[in-house]
């Protein structure tokens, strides 16, 4: 277990890199909207096109992904810190590993500074994972002994 001093500033930096991440995907598919519509202009294509962010369906599902995984990682902190509950907690653990791969990948495909951004997190939150298990599995040995007492 890493020195609990460590913990604000590891977060702090994966925030920033994460809302980097985000802020880059969506400035490139802005660009490339504005792109779009200089070169459909001339030919009246825009309005057919439906030029959007919401069009892309894979910046959409990146986006959507993006916000559940900040909605997994704030209940994590709930379920593990304030209601005590490590086994719950590992559940939503290992969801948010799954959402934040799966994340990871499409903004790759994305746009890949956004992908690369975002692999600390990925990697700090299978290390909570793995931190977590070994809680897991602690306690659970722990009311075995005190049930064979």
């Amino acid at each position: 277990m890493p020195p609990a001093q460590v913990f604000g500033p590891v977060w702090t930096l994966l925030y920033t890199l994460m809302g980097i991440s985000i802020v880059l995907l969506v400035m490139a598919f802005r660009a490339q909207q504005q792109q779009l519509a200089m070169i459909s202009a001339g030919t009246g294509a825009a309005s057919s096109m439906g030029l959007s962010l919401r069009s892309n369906p894979l910046f959409v599902a990146a986006v959507g992904l993006f916000a559940i995984q900040l909605m997994l990682n704030f209940m994590w902190s709930i379920f593990f810190f304030r209601l005590k509950n490590a086994s719950m907690a590992l559940g939503i653990l290992i969801a948010l590993d799954v959402v934040v791969a799966i994340t990871t990948v499409l903004f790759f495909k994305l746009k890949p500074l956004s992908g690369a951004l975002l692999i600390p997190y990925l990697a700090w939150i299978l290390f909570a994972t793995y931190l977590n298990v070994s809680i897991v599995r602690k306690m659970k040995a722990t009311t075995a002994e005190t049930k064979q007492k």
